[in-house]
């Protein structure tokens, strides 16, 4: 989040080994065996008479082992008394690639019935489900796979397609006893779901229900040095992973791992993204990209021909994404652009989007396609063109102007529209059923709204739908599967039956929990820097705990307050900062930012207070102390922001606004020459500041004091 700008004389920025034990001595003898020989020697027998006993080369091997296994024994037991814990619980990167990490687990049942259920190392990606292990005659078992759309993120199974199918089944069919199990894995792509479905076939099922297809690329990077080992390799890798000998060695090493361009976050989102690289971590790979796509399309008839041996059906759903109100993660040059053209290119970029926001269509329109004949590669200038057509009500030519923007996202997390009619290819050509998501929502969408790119009106965020999305997907393949003849339809089922489902289910919905999924999805989209995006969702999480009576929830405020402030609402940016200090007195970013809003309103008294908490919070935060001083300097306090000043130099001493304030300060104390050296240092570190020349120009000349304040920024 960006800080203030203050007016003038403000701070314009500053961010294992183990040892093989050698058994007997094969070039020679121990001291007991030569005596024996001498003495054998004078009865009469020649030593080379008398075999040699000699432990076989399988005994060495065996003993050794006998040895290792137990060293490792009494270790594993010794750090179990000392209360090591394992880690595998919910940092288990194996999650999915082994099948001796088993997505369900036997659980105690009724009546000497088995139940399964959700394997608790498993529930950080998956939601819990329990069903029979042996299944109830007249059931039919369907199993919903694929990823976090399945899963029903950022909520839960309650409101997911699966949640809401599992309601709206009997309602259309209810002679029959329907069991549908989730088993959508958070971040899990297609080869992940291939090998979870070697496990759910043994589970008698009768349909798969496959969704899949956003997670390709971010798997490819995040698994890549695991996917890279051999089996054989991986399997021993993820049975190291779960003793505790690995855990203290892996908590021993943890300050000296490097990450980089990993980001780390703060509450319940941790343990999803501790698996997840930023978008930074991602550049342009057309080769990669395909080889990706390719493994996809091999995966998905992996799983049909899974479900195929094992008796089960397949329903196919193309999937679908957000493509009006969700701009790319990352964009990148074409290779070999020059300076100059860049130079040219960002030029007739910005101009197009001012041109766009002053409602000067044609005009921006025009900019937007000469910075493509520059450069057509990047993401962002499709994204923007094509908001601009559908501004324009040029429907068809948006759609595909968005359609690029995600093909040339660097970062793709969404179902590009190669991966979509991989999907529907291959419902063609080997007779799969299919749902295509992606159509259902673009005619819903053309119907409703008069345009065929869906936004916010149907997602979330990128990709994951909204409950009334879940519940259209899930109502259209119950009418898929009527078509097909695997449902047969009751007269009872009808929309006010419908309703009635909409009902059950809303009162199931966790509120408070629905609150602080959308906080933390606001989180994430903030922490890949989709600041707008992330914004509105903290303002629907402020507004749900408004409308239902929740308790208020801190970081949600500071979140929407960033967004409003971006805006241009500082007045309920601050209202919404002071409501989270209220509620967590100590909160050093609601400090900081407010401190900054107050600096924008003029209000530099209460600005000081909270830069000064700040300050009083973290001690060595060097730029809570350098905004002190600037705020004081704002109040004409010159000589009490000098001390500020020299702390922030003293932890940041090559910062040149830290020295340019210092200067100006200096200066207005009268101290001419101690102003001089520090213009002069300011230049030094950055010999690019214009007013530090003019001010260290005029003070040379003999002129004492400045003809204006400087104007300096953020």
């Amino acid at each position: 989040m960006a800080m203030c700008t203050l007016p003038p004389k403000v701070a314009k920025s500053s961010a294992w080994v183990i040892g093989e034990a050698m058994i007997g001595q094969p070039d020679g003898q121990t001291n007991g065996q030569a005596k024996l020989s001498t003495n054998r020697q004078h009865d009469g027998i020649k030593p080379s008479d008398q075999p040699r006993r000699k432990l076989s080369s399988r005994k060495k091997f065996l003993f050794s082992a006998l040895i290792l296994v137990a060293f490792f024994a009494i270790l594993e037991g010794g750090l179990y008394l000392l209360g090591i814990q394992l880690v595998v619980v919910t940092q288990d990167p194996f999650v999915g690639f082994e099948s001796s990490l088993r997505l369900f687990v036997e659980h105690a049942g009724v009546q000497d019935q088995t139940t399964l259920i959700t394997a608790e190392a498993k529930r950080a990606y998956f939601n819990e489900q329990k069903f029979l292990q042996q299944k109830p005659k007249g059931t039919y078992r369907i199993f919903c796979i694929g990823g976090s759309t399945v899963y029903g993120r950022p909520y839960d199974d309650t409101t997911s397609f699966p949640g809401w199918w599992r309601e709206l089944l009997p309602v259309a069919d209810p002679t029959c006893n329907w069991e549908v199990i989730n088993t959508g894995g958070v971040s899990y792509a297609s080869y992940r779901v291939a090998a979870l479905m070697e496990e759910l076939v043994e589970y008698q099922p009768d349909l798969f229900v496959i969704y899949s297809g956003h997670n390709e690329f971010l798997e490819e990077r995040t698994y890549r040095e695991i996917k890279d080992l051999s089996p054989a390799l991986r399997r021993v890798s993820s049975l190291l992973s779960r003793t505790r000998t690995h855990s203290l060695v892996r908590s021993i090493m943890k300050p000296f791992e490097w990450k980089p361009g990993r980001h780390q976050m703060s509450g319940e989102v941790n343990a999803l993204l501790d698996h997840t690289v930023g978008p930074s971590d991602y550049h342009r790979n057309d080769h990669l990209r395909q080889k990706i796509l390719k493994h996809f399309q091999l995966n998905l008839v992996r799983m049909i021909e899974i479900a195929q041996r094992a008796g089960a059906e397949v329903l196919l759903v193309v999937p679908a994404s957000n493509v009006k109100d969700s701009a790319p993660f990352k964009s990148q040059h074409r290779d070999g652009l020059s300076a100059e053209q860049q130079a040219q290119w960002l030029h007739l970029f910005d101009r197009g989007k001012l041109l766009q926001a002053t409602s000067k269509y044609d005009e921006a329109l025009k900019a937007y396609q000469q910075a493509e004949e520059i450069d057509d590669r990047f993401a962002e200038l499709h994204y923007q063109k094509g908001r601009l057509l559908l501004a324009m009500r040029r429907l068809t030519e948006a759609r595909t102007t968005l359609d690029r923007a995600l093909v040339e996202d660097i970062c793709p997390l969404r179902a590009a529209p190669k991966i979509q009619e991989m999907v529907r290819q291959t419902s063609v050509t080997l007779s799969i059923p299919m749902v295509d998501a992606e159509e259902l929502l673009k005619s819903e969408c053309l119907r409703r709204y008069g345009h065929h790119s869906p936004g916010r009106e149907y997602f979330l965020d990128h990709v994951h739908p909204t409950v009334e999305t879940n519940q259209l997907l899930a109502k259209t393949i119950v009418e898929r599967l009527i078509d097909a003849g695997r449902v047969e339809q009751h007269s009872s089922w009808n929309q006010g039956a419908i309703e009635k489902v909409a009902e059950r289910i809303e009162a199931k919905i966790d509120t408070e929990g629905q609150a602080v999924a959308l906080r933390n999805l606001a989180k994430v989209l903030n922490w890949s820097g989709k600041h707008e995006e992330g914004g509105l969702l903290a303002l629907q999480a402020v507004d749900l705990r408004s409308r239902c009576q929740l308790a208020e929830d801190p970081e949600a405020y500071v979140l929407a307050a960033a967004h409003l402030k971006v805006l241009g609402d500082i007045d309920t940016a601050i209202d919404y900062y002071q409501r989270a200090l209220q509620h967590r007195p100590n909160y050093v970013e609601a400090h900081r930012l407010l401190g900054a809003a107050m600096v924008e309103r003029g209000r530099f008294e209460e600005a000081k207070g909270h830069f000064q908490n700040v300050a009083r919070l973290i001690p060595d935060d060097a730029h809570a102390h350098h905004m002190v001083g600037a705020v004081l300097a704002e109040l004409d306090h010159y000589q009490e922001a000098i001390p500020h000043y020299q702390r922030a130099h003293r932890l940041t001493p090559n910062d040149a606004h830290i020295h340019y304030n210092m200067a100006y300060a200096l200066e207005q104390l009268g101290n001419t020459e101690g102003a001089i050296r520090w213009y002069q240092t300011t230049l030094q570190l950055n010999p690019k500041d214009t007013e530090a020349q003019r001010n260290l120009e005029r003070l040379n000349s003999g002129k004492l004091s400045p003809v204006s304040r400087p104007t300096s920024g953020n």
